[in-house]
């Protein structure tokens, strides 16, 4: 819009009016003269996008009126990551910074004085500090929240769900933090109640089925043993931990190419590498798996709308909350 517009406000509304440029003949037009008459179809739930056949118009696009705590003070924005059911994802659109990293809680709720261990590269940070306030999955207790790991924590008998693998390991000890919606709603659940609530990062499952829908391939996830997660970039014929330039590079939504403040995204995620590897995006596009203690890998918090939340579709392609 910014092409064609001059002076055009940040908070515009359907009546407000912008001028063409000159070249364009300095027209004033109003907002709602620029969009078709049907002006429903430009309003968007969460069911709308898992229904959508085609995802490439909702996955990445810019989400605006997200209103963080007056004590979180960041330039990172959000964009639209998934939807199921019940939720719409968002996630954040670069690394936070060390001083925005929440403080771990305890059992009963309580927020401690330790927070992730600062990394080498400007936005990352590890778990050393944290680890001692999780038991591992234990802690992660709310269904939804779970879910998210669904194959790690369930699995089907008999037409019946049940619970799946349970771990003490530090890898999942690290998951738990991330999980931990006490501890990143203190700094990213927003002033509006618009959330439902925030963690630290996407997990495997959540990241590939949302790179599956938009990009029409088959790439799969499964859990052996509770240690964690491995990965199929074939369909299932081969599994392993670790694939090179599995994701592109081009895309921001799932891979941040410069490693100018972190070298890779950690995922709430355990790997089956090892107790100690947690499930992370490398800068090249790779589903890798770092150690708890990698220095150089940074956060991106995931926030879930409410499931009554509605987005409207502004005329710049990016949508804001209703």
């Amino acid at each position: 819009m910014d092409k064609y517009f001059v002076d055009i406000p940040e908070n515009y509304t359907l009546n407000t009016e912008i001028i063409t440029k000159s070249e364009y003949g300095s027209h004033k037009i109003k907002i709602s003269d620029l969009y078709n008459e049907n002006l429903k179809e430009k309003i968007i739930t969460n069911l709308d996008i898992e229904n959508a056949t085609d995802k490439r118009q909702y996955y990445g696009a810019i989400v605006k009126g997200y209103e963080l705590p007056s004590t979180t003070q960041t330039d990172i924005g959000w964009k639209i990551l998934y939807a199921d059911k019940n939720n719409i994802y968002l996630i954040a659109d670069n690394y936070i910074e060390k001083e925005n990293l929440p403080n771990s809680t305890t059992e009963q709720e309580v927020s401690t004085t330790n927070k992730p261990n600062d990394g080498t590269n400007a936005k990352a940070a590890y778990f050393n500090n944290i680890l001692v306030d999780y038991t591992g999955s234990e802690r992660i207790k709310d269904k939804k929240l779970k879910k998210l790991n669904d194959k790690y924590f369930y699995k089907t008998e008999n037409g019946k769900e049940i619970e799946n693998f349970a771990s003490t390991d530090n890898n999942m000890k690290s998951v738990a933090y991330m999980m931990d919606i006490t501890a990143w709603n203190s700094k990213f659940k927003d002033t509006n109640n618009k959330a439902e609530y925030a963690i630290g990062g996407p997990t495997i499952e959540m990241l590939i089925k949302s790179y599956n829908q938009k990009y029409k391939v088959n790439y799969q996830m499964k859990v052996q043993n509770s240690i964690g997660y491995e990965i199929s970039k074939d369909g299932g014929k081969n599994w392993g931990t670790f694939y090179s330039e599995m994701l592109s590079i081009k895309d921001d939504l799932y891979v941040i190419s410069s490693i100018k403040d972190a070298n890779a995204m950690w995922l709430a995620s355990p790997s089956n590498y090892s107790a100690s590897a947690v499930m992370a995006i490398s800068c090249g596009g790779a589903v890798i798996y770092n150690g708890y203690a990698n220095t150089n890998t940074g956060f991106r918090p995931v926030i879930a709308l409410k499931s009554d939340v509605k987005l409207q579709e502004n005329i710049d392609g990016s949508y804001s909350i209703k």
